[in-house]
């Protein structure tokens, strides 16, 4: 459930000009979805991809320099509308960053730091866009790791195959897999060389009714 002031500063909309409508729910929603799919992403880079990235100093300066902004926007009469803006000012930093690949072209500490920023800056507002499909036990991402890894080694089997019969019934088994995944709120995503997976959140936005 979300307030109608935190609908406003969703909106940046001035709360004495806002009309309620479908339009200002959709912007929201919108705004909403933007940091879900940061958040999916940082899970994913986390759970799928391990590089030697050196952290960048550059990088982990402006995203202090944000987290500052952000306390003083929060200081000052609360303003929400500035402390959004820069979250997604720092949520199109790392969209830069997001590769063909579907991870972050940085080190992990980056992507952990940028993501604690940005679920701590909403769980002050009281968002919560985080929960127990983000929060898998080990066992059950080792589990999930191996399926997905095991399906992207066969797939890349079919593409390299020369029999186009084998290589499209190799690839109609490896989308059945993904089919069956996705009805567990598992998303598997393809690329050229690589699979990687994410867990489907679906958000739901209930306002009060007076």
């Amino acid at each position: 459930m979300f307030p109608i002031p935190l609908i406003n500063n969703l909106t940046c909309i001035n709360i004495l000009d806002l009309e309620f409508n479908e339009s200002t729910m959709d912007v929201a929603c919108g705004v909403l979805k933007k940091f879900d799919c940061f958040i999916a992403n940082c899970y994913a880079h986390l759970n799928n991809y391990n590089n030697d990235h050196i952290p960048d100093i550059t990088l982990f300066k402006k995203m202090n320099d944000i987290e500052n902004d952000i306390l003083i926007n929060l200081a000052d009469n609360f303003n929400t509308s500035k402390a959004l803006n820069l979250l997604i000012e720092l949520i199109n930093i790392f969209n830069k960053l997001l590769t063909v690949d579907f991870h972050f072209n940085c080190s992990k500490l980056e992507v952990i730091q940028g993501l604690n920023l940005v679920l701590k800056t909403l769980d002050s507002f009281g968002i919560n866009l985080t929960n127990s499909k983000f929060k898998s036990d080990a066992e059950n991402i080792s589990i999930i790791n191996t399926t997905v890894n095991f399906r992207a080694k066969l797939r890349q089997l079919a593409l390299q195959s020369k029999s186009d019969n084998i290589k499209q019934d190799i690839l109609k088994l490896c989308d059945t897999l993904r089919d069956e995944l996705a009805v567990a709120n598992i998303i598997v995503q393809d690329s050229n060389k690589s699979s990687i997976w994410r867990h489907q959140k679906i958000m739901k936005i209930q306002v009060k009714e007076n």
